[in-house]
């Protein structure tokens, strides 16, 4: 099986998880940051992976702790951040918080998201 297919499977061990986040892959390891059965020392490290596709991804996983989402929303790459932005799952607080951002897309983008979620215009 290739590695894109185990990262990605929901029967993969975690132990394999752990190895397959060390892939030289983007692609594994994205998968394995998304992957429901990733530890969570595991998307802890992910979450400083050098793809910024890889630490975003990092969000879609369920059991990625709040804090780590606040790590997120002050992730280097403001790419990270506008995603975080534009993602309705996002908690309100740090929403708020990339409404402030720096940088002006990704301000732009979580304010949009918020009054989305908020209901005003």
């Amino acid at each position: 099986m290739n590695n894109d297919l185990l990262a990605s499977n929901s029967n993969t061990a975690s132990g394999n998880l752990n190895r397959l986040a060390h892939d030289v892959s983007p692609s594994v390891r994205r998968h394995v940051a998304e992957n429901p059965h990733t530890t969570i020392a595991t998307l802890l490290d992910l979450i400083h992976d050098a793809d910024s596709t890889v630490r975003y991804s990092t969000f879609g996983n369920p059991h990625l702790p709040e804090g780590a989402v606040e790590s997120l929303a002050r992730d280097s790459d403001p790419d990270v951040r506008y995603r975080l932005a534009s993602d309705s799952n996002v908690p309100l607080h740090i929403l708020n918080h990339l409404a402030q951002d720096e940088n002006p897309y990704v301000a732009f983008r979580a304010k949009t998201t918020l009054r989305r979620l908020l209901g005003t215009s």
